[in-house]
């Protein structure tokens, strides 16, 4: 199977439809169309980054139907106090304020459905670029296919591609102009989101949406 597939949280989609979250939305929708590694896989945060099915499973017959189980099952979080901040040389919203139970729906998405994920090929592994992580993350690589997992995860939506350095900080503060009326909201995360890249190289697509919609425990 040369599909891939990944489990996003994408502001703006339904049910995602508050008045800030939408305004959000246009707003990186606009910021990301002027960039291209970023656009290739779409508006979202990863929360269970791109890989291959397992041999012999399918998305629709089993992958879906287990992340609708699980998001019905799970209450929606939010991304509270809502920052554009770098991360290394690109810029990204991220929570301004302490995330716990975004950290622990994340943490939980990636154990959940490793039982689906074939294990990388030496190429994927190394366009990774193992040489360039900490020894944790690649601990975390060879494990979960995926360095930036559990203790090494920051929730990020990506605006921008990497920047040379003498441009960094002028994006940035172009960025915080175009979101100021946004900055400091906390944004909902209430759906989980399957995208599918259909071959190597090609943009990611909104395969399904699953809402997060268990009820607040009395």
């Amino acid at each position: 199977m040369t599909a891939r597939c990944a489990i996003y949280v994408a502001p703006g989609l339904p049910p995602w439809d508050g008045p800030v979250a939408s305004a959000v939305r246009e707003r990186a929708d606009a910021r990301i169309a002027r960039t291209v590694s970023a656009r290739r896989y779409g508006y979202h945060a990863t929360l269970k980054a791109p890989f291959r099915l397992h041999h012999g499973l399918s998305i629709d017959d089993d992958l879906v139907p287990a992340v609708a189980e699980f998001a019905a099952a799970r209450r929606a979080v939010t991304v509270p106090a809502a920052d554009i901040r770098s991360i290394g040389s690109f810029w990204a919203i991220m929570p301004g304020a302490p995330a716990p139970e975004l950290h622990a729906l994340s943490d939980q998405v990636v154990s959940e459905f490793d039982r689906f994920r074939a294990r990388p090929s030496d190429a994927e592994i190394a366009r990774r670029h193992p040489e360039l992580l900490t020894e944790r993350q690649r601990e975390l690589l060879e494990r979960w296919g995926y360095p930036y997992v559990f203790d090494e995860f920051r929730f990020h939506i990506t605006l921008t591609d990497e920047l040379p350095e003498r441009k960094l900080e002028s994006v940035g503060a172009d960025l915080r102009a175009e979101f100021a009326a946004y900055l400091g909201a906390d944004l909902p995360v209430s759906a989980l989101v399957v995208f599918v890249e259909p071959e190597p190289g090609a943009e990611f697509f909104v395969h399904s949406i699953h809402p997060l919609s268990a009820e607040e425990a009395k």
